[in-house]
């Protein structure tokens, strides 16, 4: 069986995926838990959360996973095993953020989000 292809002519499937990313600051902090990403073609992500939730660190692991990768690919670093090596948590965060008020939160971002694509298309 062949993958579809997406427009670019490569394989389709996610353009992004992270699995089980945690991250600790100072042994003590979790910043992240087991938080897994997909982003297909095509799709605009939104991260929200309150300050401290990890939305940063999230990016910040996402594009150095993406520069690590760039690395492997190159020569820099000989395997997977390496960059395991190297890989290293700091701190970790507790999001507090309740239910109600993440999904209140969400749907705003949702509301925004239509606002503005209704804007881009009528231009």
């Amino acid at each position: 069986m062949v993958a579809p292809e997406r427009s670019n002519g490569l394989a389709a499937g996610p353009v992004l995926e992270a699995r089980n990313v945690s991250k600790t600051f100072d042994g003590t902090i979790r910043a992240l838990q087991n938080v897994s990403v997909t982003i297909n073609e095509g799709e605009i992500v939104g991260v929200l959360g309150e300050n401290g939730a990890g939305k940063s660190t999230l990016m910040k692991i996402l594009g150095g996973g993406a520069a690590f990768l760039a690395g492997l690919c190159a020569g820099t670093w000989a395997s997977q095993d390496e960059l395991s090596r190297l890989w290293k948590s700091d701190r970790v965060f507790e999001p507090k953020m309740d239910e109600a008020r993440r999904e209140e939160l969400y749907a705003g971002w949702k509301r925004a989000v239509e606002r503005s694509l209704a804007w881009a298309q009528s231009e």
